[in-house]
Formats: C-alpha cells, sequence, structure tokens
C-alpha cells in the first residue's frame, strides 16, 4: 500500500471517530493501530507494549503531574485569591483598573500552574465577581479572563512546551527560556488594549466603575498577598534558569514553597492537599492517555515512512518556510474549535517538525509559534475551550458575550504571532543571554 493512500485511510478513520464525537485519545489510538496494522502487517502489534511503557517512562514528563499539582494546590490553598486582591490596591487608579490585575494575574499564575484552563479557573473565579460588582464591562472582563487565561500555555513553565520537547527531542529549559519574552510582550500588549479602550470609554462616558473597595486593602496586606506567588515563581524559575535544578526538580521546589505558603497563611490543610491530588490525577491521566495514543499514530507513521516522504514531497514543491508556517496557522485555528492544546499537539507534531526541520525552521523557535497558535485556538469561537471555562465560572454569562469579549483579544493574538515570524530573535534572545 502506498504511503499516499495509507495516510488518507488513517486520516478518515481519525475524523470518522472524531466528527460524531469520540474521544480523542480512542480516535488517535484506534487510527494508529489501523495505520500500524494495514501498513506493516499484525507483527508489529507486539511493540505496543514497548510504545506504551517508553512514553509514560519518559522523565521529561514526570516535571507535567508536579506543575498541576502545585496549581492545583495554590488554588485550594487560597494564594491566588490574596495574590489577585494584592493586585487591587495597585491596579485601582490605572486606566482599565482591575482588568490590567486580570492580566497580570494570570501571567503570575501562569508561571507556576502551565494551564491555560487552571489559569482561567484559578484567577477568573476571584476576578470575575471583583470586577462586575465594580461596574466593569462584562464583554470585557469575560475576554480578559478568557485571553490572559492562556497565557498558562506561553509562560514557562508549560505543559504544552514539555509535552513539545518530548516529541521532538528539544531542551525543555531552553524551549522554556525562549517562550519568556514573547509570553511578556503578549501580557504587555493585553495591558495595552485594556488601557486604550479604557480610555475610549471614559472620554464617550461609557466608564461606570466604582473600586472604592479597594481601598479598604492596606499596602502591608497587599504585600503579603502578593509576595508567596512572586517568590515562588523566583525560586521556580531560577533554579530552573541558572542550571541548578532540571525541570522535575523545580517543579518539586515550587510545590514545596507553596506546602509552605499554603500552611504558614492557614488556608492549606491535609483535606484540601487530597483534593488538589484528586484533581491533577485527573489532568495527568488524560495527558498520559493522549501521549500514549498519539505514539501508536506516530509509530504507525514513522514504519510506514509517511513522515519522511511528506516531508519530501513538501521540499520537492519548493513550498517556502513563511508559506508552510501560514499554513500551520490557519490548521492550528481550525483545529482550535475542536481540540485542546495536549490534543492538537499529540496530533500535528510528529508531522510538522519534520517539514519545518527540513525547510531550515529552528524548532525551539517553532515550538515557541506552535504554543502560541495553540493559545490562540484556546479561545477561539465558538469552540474554545476557555470560553467555556468562563462561561462556567459566571452562570450569567452568555457564550456570545465572552466570544465578543474576547475578539480584541483574539486579533491581538494573532498580530503577534504575525510579530514571531517577522521577529524570530525574540525567542533566541534569552537563551543566547543565559549561555544556551
Amino acid at each position: 500500500m502506498s504511503w499516499t493512500v495509507l495516510t488518507i485511510i488513517m486520516v478518515l478513520i481519525l475524523f470518522a471517530l472524531l466528527i460524531p464525537g469520540e474521544w480523542i485519545s480512542v480516535a488517535l489510538g484506534v487510527s494508529g493501530i489501523a495505520g500500524i496494522i494495514l501498513g506493516s502487517g499484525t507483527k508489529y502489534l507486539t511493540t505496543l507494549g514497548t510504545i506504551t511503557w517508553n512514553t509514560t517512562n519518559n522523565f521529561v514528563l514526570s516535571a507535567v503531574p508536579m506543575f498541576l499539582f502545585m496549581g492545583e494546590l495554590i488554588v485550594n490553598s487560597g494564594l491566588s485569591g490574596n495574590f489577585y486582591r494584592g493586585l487591587m490596591k495597585w491596579f485601582k487608579h490605572v486606566p482599565g483598573g482591575l482588568l490590567h490585575a486580570n492580566v497580570i494575574a494570570c501571567a503570575f499564575y501562569s508561571a507556576i500552574s502551565g494551564s491555560s484552563v487552571a489559569t482561567a479557573a484559578g484567577i477568573g473565579s476571584i476576578a470575575v465577581p471583583e470586577t462586575k460588582k465594580r461596574g466593569y464591562n462584562r464583554k470585557t472582563i469575560y475576554g480578559s479572563i478568557a485571553a490572559a487565561g492562556t497565557l498558562g500555555i506561553l509562560i514557562p513553565p508549560s505543559t504544552v512546551l514539555i509535552l513539545y520537547g518530548s516529541l521532538t527531542d528539544q531542551s525543555v529549559v531552553k524551549l522554556f527560556m525562549a517562550s519568556a519574552i514573547p509570553g511578556i510582550v503578549l501580557t504587555m500588549l493585553f495591558c495595552l488594549y485594556i488601557f486604550v479602550s479604557s480610555m475610549i470609554e471614559k472620554r464617550k462616558g461609557l466608564s461606570n466603575v466604582s473600586d472604592t473597595d479597594a481601598d479598604s486593602l492596606t499596602t502591608w496586606e497587599a504585600i503579603k498577598g502578593i509576595a508567596p506567588i512572586v517568590i515562588t515563581i523566583v525560586a521556580l524559575l531560577g533554579s530552573l534558569y541558572t542550571g541548578k535544578a532540571t525541570p522535575v526538580e523545580s517543579a518539586a521546589l515550587g510545590t514545596f514553597i507553596v506546602l509552605i505558603f499554603g500552611f504558614g497563611t492557614k488556608g492549606l490543610n491535609w483535606e484540601k492537599i487530597v483534593i488538589s491530588a484528586k484533581s491533577c490525577s485527573k489532568s495527568i491521566a488524560m495527558i498520559l492517555t493522549l501521549m500514549i495514543s498519539a505514539s501508536y499514530l506516530t509509530f504507525a507513521l514513522s514504519q510506514s515512512s509517511v513522515n519522511r516522504r511528506l516531508t519530501g514531497w513538501v521540499v520537492e514543491q519548493g513550498f517556502s518556510s513563511l508559506a508552510i508556517l501560514i499554513v500551520i496557522g490557519l490548521v492550528y485555528l481550525v483545529l482550535g474549535c475542536f481540540m485542546d492544546g495536549s490534543s492538537m499537539i499529540m496530533l500535528t507534531i510528529p508531522l510538522l517538525a519534520p517539514i519545518c526541520n527540513e525547510l531550515g525552521v529552528d524548532l525551539i523557535w517553532f515550538g515557541v509559534y506552535v504554543t502560541l497558535l495553540v493559545q490562540i485556538g484556546q479561545v477561539t469561537p465558538p469552540m474554545g475551550l476557555n470560553l467555556f471555562m468562563v462561561q462556567g465560572i459566571d452562570k450569567e454569562a452568555k457564550l456570545s458575550e465572552i466570544i465578543h469579549g474576547v475578539i480584541p483579544f483574539l486579533v491581538t493574538m494573532i498580530l503577534f504571532a504575525v510579530l514571531m515570524i517577522l521577529m524570530p530573535s525574540m525567542t533566541s534572545w534569552l537563551p543566547a543571554k543565559l549561555g544556551f
């Protein structure tokens, strides 16, 4: 059977299962196993056990459950709520007020949780009621939380970057460094949009915001709320970037610090630790199941030389790297309507990474670019995952309101993706400065 026919069959099986709503892990696994049988016969089915073991026994992936556990502890201990309330003190007089606090809080929380859904849930559960009662525009509230929540995918540590590094054999530490500057710049662009739109609303007399409640918070209380998160981030990323710790060790260090602060503030007890562990276990079980099923598909593609031949075909057609990157961006916009970030990475990277590598695209830069595209996919209407997360936080929120509010932020992210293509040095500057 030719590689083109085999590819078409696997794609048809994949979407035949996805369209009716089958679990993504099942669809990936079934299409992968079918590809192995059709491409190489049943003799290679005995390798499934080895593939499963090698996938789950990956040291790089050990950091994922620890980062997820740390994020759960921060939410359940109340540290995220204290952090947000601390930010209220400093942003109440800035045009846009607590909307800036939404974005900044998500950015800081992203540097610990590594998950867009966890970030949107952790900050949104406190931010939405606080901003609503002060009279902020509901659409902008929802949009800022949904969009800024996706920073959990881009700002290190990121579970998506860890998965990408595992699939492409790239340094996770270098990926984290490369994504730091883009994450900061995108955060600033979100704040810039909020600042400008708030100034316009104020001039038109459309603003009806009252932040007087924030005056009750003393400076010392604000500092106490902010300090635990900042200290954790500095310790976590500092140990990582200075080479003192591996991603797994830095995640363990961050979790230990969060436990100390959680018990120190009396916001954490053993019951909440168990709740955090259960929630983390569910998330990691989903990720590992995706990894295993995607590994079956990857093995089928490599065993039948689909990766190599598809890469050769693209090169023979004379497509430029720019054209391929634009097409990849459009593909991710579509996939974002139906899939979560981890699923998109598992499905596409085994095919796309070899093509981009052959065209001379730096795989570290490409990892950050793809992560940004995944981030965009999380808020792509009508099925972006973060849109439904925000709707789950506020039962009064209509999906149309959330979509309307997120569109300006979505446009900002798309423009930033173009900026990344035009300025690839944005990802290489920090690793170069730190000697990586």
